[in-house]
């Protein structure tokens, strides 16, 4: 009988420990009516690599929504751009914190004439044309970048939500920008190898940041849908999944019961 009071007792504990924001389901389940261009409708083999104003425009000339990364720079500019620091996208060992943005406006990105681009010219380009999906990036100070973020985004009047795989992110816009749809990044960090804190990971792989942060979706790695704490939350607590990253149609299928919308690259969806 105590065993079983015990059981019960962790089983509601856990229910509460991964319950997210239930008051915005249809707010958030407006972001659906887009297919999301991942870094946008990008090939970094041709002219418009990653995150890049043209792989933006070709994303808007095909009707796509977009999701995108946000980094602060050293002098507080916000920029757009995937990576901690340079090295893949421009053979430059340099870490985007260390940097100020003049150093990194002139970069070309894999060779191309594309630029690494400003968030306010990327939210001026968009310019309310489709919807946003914006990743946040914390590197050194997550709650004071999130607020340098916030600030470029406050002035812009499209339709936007933001995501982070940082807890503390989702947090601060808890906080101050309760009215912003916010959503918890996240995958298995065991199986993905992810470096840092085990005792950290294993609660941001089950979700368990959930009860502080209270995230309006969850955004998960496609190849481990079908963990616990993300069936909880979008088949018990029904709020919208978001499905990353979707690189063929086979996968998109696959991920239609288990997701409401849809971040994909690689190909064109159907």
């Amino acid at each position: 009988m105590i065993v079983c009071i015990i059981l019960i007792a962790l089983l509601l504990l856990y229910f509460i420990l991964v319950c997210p924001n239930l008051s915005r389901k249809k707010e958030t389940l407006s972001f659906n009516e887009n297919l999301y261009a991942h870094r946008g409708f990008f090939d970094d083999k041709s002219e418009a690599p990653e995150n890049t104003m043209l792989a933006f425009k070709k994303a808007i000339e095909n009707g796509y929504g977009i999701e995108l990364d946000v980094h602060v720079t050293k002098d507080l500019k916000c920029i757009v751009c995937h990576d901690d620091d340079l090295k893949r996208i421009a053979g430059i060992d340099k870490k985007i914190c260390e940097i100020t943005f003049n150093e990194i406006k002139n970069v070309n990105v894999y060779n191309t004439n594309e630029k690494i681009p400003s968030l306010e010219d990327v939210l001026n380009l968009v310019n309310g044309q489709v919807s946003l999906v914006v990743e946040i990036k914390s590197i050194t100070n997550a709650f004071k970048e999130t607020e340098i973020i916030s600030r470029v985004l406050d002035k812009y009047k499209g339709k936007y939500c933001i995501e982070s795989f940082n807890p503390l992110v989702l947090l601060w816009y808890k906080k101050h920008k309760s009215n912003v749809i916010r959503g918890q990044l996240s995958t298995n960090y065991k199986n993905d190898n992810v470096s840092g804190n085990r005792f950290r990971n294993f609660l941001l792989t089950f979700l368990l940041f959930n009860i502080v942060t209270k995230p309006d979706f969850i955004a998960y790695n496609i190849d481990y849908k079908k963990n616990i704490s993300f069936l909880v939350c979008t088949k018990i607590y029904n709020i919208s999944g978001f499905a990353w990253t979707v690189k063929n149609q086979s996968e998109l299928n696959d991920s239609r019961n288990y997701y409401n919308v849809f971040i994909f690259q690689d190909f064109i969806p159907k």
